[in-house]
């Protein structure tokens, strides 16, 4: 519910600004962010079962996906490292929509390590952290 409570404050930003161009493209793209955001809250949590370690690492990830999205600079060296964090897709998807596809394989690679997480987790039964 948080996600979906600023998907629409983002949104009323985008319209109160003036830069909402296609609603409905626009709309689209946030509900596939919002998804993409909550598969990857669903990997951190599997992966750091430790609230502990899951309240050092937010701080560390939300520095990162600021650095590496390209909000300001686009950092060409570090592209791998940029493709890893959310915003980088929605910005680029908002940015050229013929990026659809990529932040589509995207949301299926967060899911299907999600998933691959899981087994190995029911597997083995063990925290990896």
């Amino acid at each position: 519910m948080i996600i979906f409570d600023s998907s629409v404050i983002a949104l009323l930003s985008i319209i109160l600004a003036g830069i909402f161009t296609f609603p409905v493209s626009e709309i689209g793209i946030m509900i596939l962010y919002d998804i993409i955001l909550a598969f990857f809250a669903m990997l951190i949590i599997r992966i750091m079962r430790n609230e502990v370690v899951i309240g050092i690492f937010t701080p560390v990830m939300i520095t990162v996906a600021a650095v590496f999205s390209p909000v300001f600079m686009e950092l060409r060296a570090f592209e791998v490292i940029c493709r890893l964090v959310p915003p980088f897709h929605y910005i680029k998807n908002a940015a050229d929509p013929f990026y659809m596809p990529g932040m589509l394989m995207y949301l299926c690679c967060i899911g299907g390590v999600v998933i691959l997480v899981d087994i190995v987790s029911k597997i083995s039964k063990q925290k990896f952290l």
